[in-house]
């Protein structure tokens, strides 16, 4: 996939922000999330996401250790406030081999699983 310079990416953005105006007032602001979801569906350009390619093709059983790990991050409500958990778990045990806790979403959330999954 090719590089978005950071110019093409405001103009992405600046479109996609119009296509969503657009179709707001097309519906002339009674449609839900799910009508403007549903009606943008084809029109938003997914230019920001990479999608990894599907390795696994749903095969999850795995007859070696450390030759499949998964990852997850889980949003955890607690009474200081909205906390993350990144895991990474082997297919073959089935354990959590890394993980790491955060009040926030950034890299360094699942670089830490990972790091703490690969000392293991």
């Amino acid at each position: 996939m090719a590089k978005i310079s950071h110019k093409n990416r405001e103009l992405i953005k600046k479109s996609e922000q119009a296509k969503v105006t657009n179709a707001f007032y097309e519906f002339k602001e009674n449609a839900g999330t799910r009508t403007l979801k549903a009606h943008l569906k084809n029109d938003i350009v997914m230019s920001r996401q990479k999608i990894a390619p599907n390795r696994l093709n749903r095969n999850f059983n795995v007859i070696l250790p450390n030759q499949v790990w998964v990852g997850d991050i889980t949003e955890i409500k607690t009474t200081e406030g909205k906390g993350y958990l990144a895991t990474y778990i082997d297919l073959f045990s089935r354990k959590v081999v890394g993980w790491d806790f955060e009040s926030h979403m950034r890299s360094e959330l699942v670089e830490t699983a990972l790091k703490r999954a690969l000392w293991n």
